[in-house]
C-alpha cells in the first residue's frame, strides 16, 4: 500500500523534476514542445517524465510547456521558427480545450508535426467521456468510443509490427511479426477501441485480434500526425522503455527530422557484449574461448562473475571460487574488458532465495550483504572498484536492488525490463528508480535471449547465425546502442555461429563502423553526454552552432539534418583546425569533436 507521505513525497519529486526539465533548454533552439494539462499533473505527472527523459536521452532540446500559457499567449509556439514537433503525452491530457483543434490546423499548415500518445482530448473538463475525441476529424479515426462501447472501450490486445525496417523496431522482439517478451510469447497492450471514418492514413502497426490501428501516420496540410494507440507514457512509466522509444525515435529522427547531440561516443554504432559467468562450469569454456580466438584485444567485453565457492547451496563445490581455482580466468578475461559482479556470490542460491523466501528475510540486507562479499573477492583480483552488475537468473527486485547498487558506488547493471530498448534511466512504478544507475536492457531473441537458452528451445544454427548478425547490422543500421549477453558455456553449443559473430564484429571495429564497449565505458560516456548543451542558430549570413560541456566535449557527435546546412560552406580544414571532424550518412551531417574541449564555436558562411 502506498501511504499518504509516500504520495506526497513523490508529487514533491515530480514537481522537482517539471522544475527541472522547464529549464532544461535554455538557449534560442528547441525543436520540439512538450505539451501537457497542469490540472492532471498531480496524477500523471509521470507520463510527462517519461516523455522528457527520453527526449533528454535521445539529446533533444525540448520544452514542457502548459496547453493553458499556449491560450494565453500563442506566439509562444508560433513565433518559435525551429519548432517542428509538437508531442501530447498521454493521461495527463485527457482533457485539452477544444481551441487547440485550431491551433493544430495552424501548426500542421506551417509545417509543424503532432504526436499524439492514446487519450489526448477524449474528456470534457468535467471528466465525462466526449462522443468523438477532439482531433477525429484531422486524424480520420475516433479513439474515444465510450458511448458506442462502454466498458469495451478500451481493450487489451498483442500488436502486430507491419514496418519494422521504418520504426526501426527490433524484429528479434517479434515472432512472425508480433511483438513478444521474454519467457512470455503473449504481450497484450491496452488500446482504444478505435472507430475508422476514413481510412487515408499509413498503418505502421495493427492490433491481432480486433484488428485496429495501433500505430498511424497521417499526412495533413504540410504536416503530419503521429498516432500511438497505447498509453506510451504509462509503459515507461512500467519499465517498458522500447514502445516509447521506437515511437519517439521514428518521429524525432523520420517526421521531424530534427538535430539533436547522438547518444554515441563518437558517434559510431555500439555494440555491448556482456557474459556472465556462473560456476565453474565455465573453467572449460573460457579456455575454450581463449584458446580459440573467441577473445580479441579489438573487441571490449563486460564479464559478470558470480565469485563463490557454491552455486545452489553451501558445500555443493559448484561455484566459480574466484578467488581459488577460478582466479587465473578471472585474471585472463580481465584483459579483454571489465568485471563486474553476477549477483551475490552463489548464483542459483542467491536468486531462489530472493525468489522465495524474501517473505523471511531482510531482503535489502541480504542483498546488500552476497553483492558486497562478491564484490570484495573481484576487486582483490583485479584491483579496482566494481562497477557493473547483472542479476543472477534475471532476479532485479526494483528499486530495492538499484539503490543498494547505488550505495556501493556501481553504475550500471544488465536489465530484463525495457527489454530490447537501449540504455536508460529506468522507470518503475511511475518514477525513475535512480538518476546515478543506467540500466542496460538486454537484447532478446523473440521469447528467448542467451545462446543457451536457444539450444534448450532447439533453434537450429542457422536461425542463430542469421540472429547474431541481424543484431549488429541493426545497431549499425539504426545508429543506436544494444546489449547482447550470454555465458562462455553456451559458446560449445554453437561455436562455429559464434565465431562468425566475433568475427564479423571484429572487422566492423577494424574499419570503424561499429564499436564494442563495456557497460561501464558507455555508462561514463552517458552521462558526460547528459551534461551537453547545444545551441544552433540560423541567421541571414551565418548558420552558428554552439557546444558546452563542464567535463569535456571528447566523443560528442552532433548530428544535423541536411537540409539545415545545404545553403552554408561546410569548410572541413575550418572543422579539422577547430578539433572537429565531419562526416556524412543517413541524410545527416555528424559533428564529431576530437578534442578535449569544454567549449566549441563553428560558424559557417552562406553561400553566395
Amino acid at each position: 500500500m502506498v501511504t499518504f507521505i509516500q504520495k506526497a513525497v513523490q508529487l514533491l519529486i515530480l514537481s522537482f523534476l517539471l522544475l527541472i526539465s522547464n529549464s532544461f533548454s535554455n538557449n534560442s533552439y528547441y525543436p520540439i514542445i512538450i505539451l501537457y494539462n497542469p490540472d492532471f499533473y498531480r496524477k500523471y505527472g509521470y507520463s510527462v517524465l517519461s516523455f522528457e527523459q527520453s527526449l533528454r536521452e535521445e539529446g533533444v532540446n525540448f520544452k514542457t510547456i502548459s496547453v493553458y500559457s499556449v491560450l494565453s499567449d500563442q506566439s509562444i509556439i508560433f513565433d518559435n521558427k525551429n519548432l517542428k514537433g509538437i508531442i501530447l503525452p498521454d493521461k495527463i491530457n485527457q482533457y485539452i480545450p477544444h481551441d487547440f483543434y485550431f491551433i493544430f490546423q495552424k501548426l500542421l499548415q506551417k509545417r509543424v508535426n503532432v504526436f499524439i500518445s492514446y487519450d489526448v482530448g477524449i474528456k470534457d473538463r468535467n471528466g465525462r467521456y466526449l462522443s468523438k475525441c477532439i482531433f477525429s476529424d484531422i486524424l480520420g479515426l475516433n479513439y474515444v468510443t465510450y458511448e458506442k462501447y462502454g466498458n469495451r472501450a478500451y481493450l487489451l490486445d498483442q500488436v502486430e509490427i507491419l514496418d519494422p525496417e521504418f520504426l526501426g523496431f527490433p524484429e528479434s522482439r517479434l515472432d512472425k511479426g508480433i511483438i513478444v517478451g521474454y519467457k512470455y510469447p503473449i504481450k497484450r497492450y491496452y488500446v482504444s477501441n478505435v472507430e475508422i471514418k476514413y481510412k487515408d492514413y499509413i498503418e505502421l502497426s495493427k492490433t491481432k485480434i480486433y484488428d485496429l490501428p495501433f500505430i498511424v501516420l497521417k499526412k495533413y496540410k504540410n504536416g503530419t500526425i503521429y498516432y500511438v494507440n497505447t498509453p506510451l507514457g504509462y509503459l515507461k512509466a512500467n519499465s517498458d522503455d522500447l514502445i516509447l522509444r521506437i515511437n519517439l525515435k521514428t518521429f524525432l529522427y523520420k517526421v521531424c527530422k530534427v538535430n539533436h547531440i547522438l547518444n554515441l561516443y563518437y558517434g559510431i554504432p555500439t555494440l555491448i557484449i556482456n557474459y556472465h559467468v556462473d560456476s565453474n562450469s565455465d573453467f572449460k569454456a573460457i579456455e575454450f574461448m581463449y584458446n580459440n580466438g573467441y577473445l580479441k584485444r579489438n573487441i571490449k567485453s563486460s564479464f559478470h562473475i558470480t565469485a563463490g565457492d557454491f552455486r545452489d547451496r553451501e558445500g555443493d563445490k559448484l561455484g566459480f571460487e574466484a578467488c581459488g581455482k577460478g582466479r587465473k580466468y578471472v585474471e585472463l578475461l580481465s584483459k579483454y574488458g571489465e568485471i563486474g559482479s553476477h549477483g551475490g556470490w552463489a548464483h542459483n542460491y542467491f536468486s531462489n532465495t530472493i525468489l522465495y523466501q524474501s517473505d523471511k528475510i531482510d531482503l535489502k540486507h541480504f542483498i546488500k550483504k552476497y553483492i558486497k562479499k562478491n564484490n570484495e573477492c573481484l576487486q582483490d583480483i583485479v584491483g579496482y572498484n566494481i562497477l557493473e552488475y547483472s542479476a543472477p537468473n534475471g532476479v532485479y527486485p526494483q528499486p530495492i536492488n538499484t539503490k543498494v547498487l547505488e550505495e556501493f558506488g556501481m553504475i550500471c547493471y544488465y536489465y530484463v525490463g525495457d527489454l530490447g530498448s537501449q540504455p536508460n534511466l529506468t522507470f518503475y512504478q511511475n518514477l525513475m528508480v535512480s538518476d546515478k544507475v543506467l540500466a542496460f536492457p538486454v537484447m532478446p531473441y523473440k521469447t528467448i535471449v542467451s545462446l543457451g537458452e536457444m539450444k534448450k528451445n532447439r533453434i537450429p544454427a542457422s536461425e542463430v547465425k542469421i540472429f547474431l548478425k541481424y543484431l549488429v547490422d541493426y545497431v549499425i543500421k539504426n545508429d543506436t546502442v544494444r546489449l547482447y549477453y550470454t555465458h562462455p558455456y553456451d559458446i560449445l553449443e554453437y561455436p562455429q555461429e559464434y565465431y562468425y559473430f566475433i568475427d564479423y564484429i571484429d572487422n566492423l571495429v577494424s574499419n570503424f563502423t561499429l564499436q564494442t564497449q563495456t557497460m561501464k565505458e558507455y555508462t561514463e560516456f552517458f552521462f558526460r553526454f547528459l551534461k551537453t548543451k547545444y545551441d544552433l542558430k540560423n541567421t541571414s549570413e551565418r548558420f552558428i552552432i554552439e557546444l558546452n560541456n563542464p567535463i569535456s566535449l571528447k566523443g560528442i557527435t552532433l548530428r544535423i539534418q541536411k537540409d539545415e546546412l545545404k545553403n552554408f560552406y561546410l569548410n572541413e580544414n575550418y572543422c579539422n583546425k577547430k578539433g572537429v571532424d565531419i562526416k556524412y550518412r543517413n541524410g545527416y551531417f555528424y559533428f564529431i569533436v576530437k578534442e578535449n574541449v569544454k567549449y566549441l564555436l563553428l560558424v559557417f558562411r552562406k553561400k553566395t
